[in-house]
């Protein structure tokens, strides 16, 4: 089931509202039909939500109920990656959370042909909080 998660509780009794890259990922990417389920978290509570509705600029998602399952591993991973160039770092990222790696630690060494300044380094590390 795709999550989707979101800082605040934007909660207007039964319904949540997704917008901004949210809203494009999931009506045109993702190609979500009215009357599928997702998953939306929201300060650690995991709601299950049916998607009722696109407007314009939102999708509108009604509350099923709360999904009480953890899903998190007892094991505390830490992941140890050299630089890499492209953009490979983020596919690294992406399957490293996917597999439930609690931290990642990207190090620079003596074969790492990536040169990153402070300031391109912290670009990229907004964009891998991201991801």
């Amino acid at each position: 089931m795709y999550r989707f998660f979101r800082e605040s509780l934007d909660l207007d009794k039964k319904n949540i509202y997704l917008d901004g890259e949210d809203y494009n990922h999931i009506k045109n990417s993702l190609r979500l039909s009215i009357g599928e389920h997702i998953h939306i978290v929201i300060e650690d509570q995991i709601y299950d939500c049916l998607i009722v509705d696109y407007l314009k600029d939102k999708v509108i998602t009604e509350i099923v109920g709360k999904d009480e399952k953890t899903y998190e591993s007892n094991l505390n991973i830490t992941l140890y990656q050299g630089l890499m160039k492209g953009d490979k770092n983020e596919f690294i990222i992406q399957k490293a959370t996917e597999l439930g790696v609690n931290s990642l630690v990207f190090f620079n060494s003596e074969r790492v042909v990536v040169k990153l300044d402070d300031k391109k380094w912290n670009k990229k590390l907004l964009r891998y909080e991201k991801i």
